[in-house]
């Protein structure tokens, strides 16, 4: 496994590392309730890893950076959004990483495994979109064959958006997914598939478990 850990200060990055000091009121305004599958999901990241979750609002990439605040968040982001004249380049000093969803595009594929690579961590929605009716019914295989080539664990979460600002937004965060981690190279389309199963179904614990806490209903203010 891959156990790089990223400078706690890099000059490269200061741009991001400002923008996160400036939003540090946001953790507020989100308000983020935490939920963990087990101890082993309780743990803090210390080194690279792929965070995927559901992804069902805009606010998303906002409260995962809540739910990681001690680390760099990186994020892959659609072309269409990082086009945007001005908006483009503020996500793009704030982390986030341009990718085609029409191709297979091996430039954001490259950073994203050299970002991984140097220890940090990457934010990956692999549903391939917002899916406001929150179904969750599959996910794409490319996280998980990145987090392979990086030789880094898959971190499942899932994601309840709040329904008004008195509720709070919460997050169940599942063990870290290391079983796709190898050394015996290029891994095989069953491998793949197999590892993105894994990813997947964990994300279905984290749901389930969020139904079980709150019977599928939005958080209260507890």
């Amino acid at each position: 496994m891959n156990q790089n850990k990223p400078k706690l200060f890099d000059i490269k990055h200061f741009p991001m590392d400002a923008g996160r000091f400036l939003c540090a009121p946001m953790y507020i305004w989100f308000n983020v309730r935490r939920r963990y599958l087990s101890p082993e999901a309780k743990k803090k990241l210390r080194t690279g890893a792929v965070v995927v979750a559901n992804h069902s609002g805009f606010s998303d990439p906002l409260i995962v950076g809540c739910t990681f605040w001690y680390r760099r968040m990186f994020y892959l982001a659609a072309e269409v959004v990082m086009k945007k004249k001005g908006f483009g380049k503020l996500l793009k000093a704030m982390g986030c990483i341009e990718i085609d969803r029409n191709i297979c595009d091996m430039e954001a594929i490259r950073k994203t495994i050299s970002l991984l690579k140097e220890g940090h961590t990457v934010t990956i929605f692999p549903q391939g979109g917002i899916n406001r009716e929150d179904e969750m019914q599959g996910i794409k295989s490319g996280a998980i064959l990145m987090a392979m080539q990086a030789k880094v664990p898959v971190i499942p979460l899932y994601i309840h958006n709040r329904d008004s600002s008195d509720k709070r937004n919460c997050v169940v965060i599942g063990n870290p997914v290391t079983e796709h981690i190898s050394d015996s190279g290029m891994p095989s389309m069953n491998d793949i598939e197999k590892a993105t199963q894994k990813v997947f179904d964990s994300m279905m614990e984290c749901r389930s478990l969020y139904e079980k806490e709150f019977g599928g209903k939005s958080s209260d203010n507890g």
